[in-house]
């Protein structure tokens, strides 16, 4: 299955509802080495911390390229999805917040983290 077909039947529906007011959280599963990341990134995806932050606020951005890849995992496409909504010349501004943790060992790590 690819990364967009994976997508569309996973993450799209509740991106949908996110668009409608809704909070929505996927939750990926499974055994070490199994794919979660490959499929929650895509394997060409490069996070950097935006300029004019320090890590401590975890602000990242995602290079753009990066996100129109066919390969981009659930987290690029539901923002490029989100964004694809905004309609243009509203004068309102569009924030999207990720949170990305990994939960093992009963030890929780922010993978979007860059000073790890």
């Amino acid at each position: 299955s690819s990364q967009s077909d994976m997508y569309n039947d996973v993450a799209r529906p509740v991106v949908e509802d996110v668009l409608q007011g809704y909070n929505g959280t996927v939750i990926t599963y499974g055994q070490t080495g199994t794919g979660k990341t490959y499929s929650v990134f895509g394997p060409d995806l490069v996070w950097e911390p935006q300029q004019g932050t320090t890590t401590a606020e975890h602000n990242h951005s995602i290079t753009v390229e990066k996100v129109f890849s066919q390969r981009a995992g659930i987290i690029p496409q539901a923002i490029q999805h989100i964004l694809s909504q905004k309609q243009p010349n509203t004068g309102k501004d569009l924030r999207v917040t990720v949170s990305c943790l990994q939960i093992y060992m009963e030890t929780i790590k922010d993978l979007l983290d860059s000073s790890r």
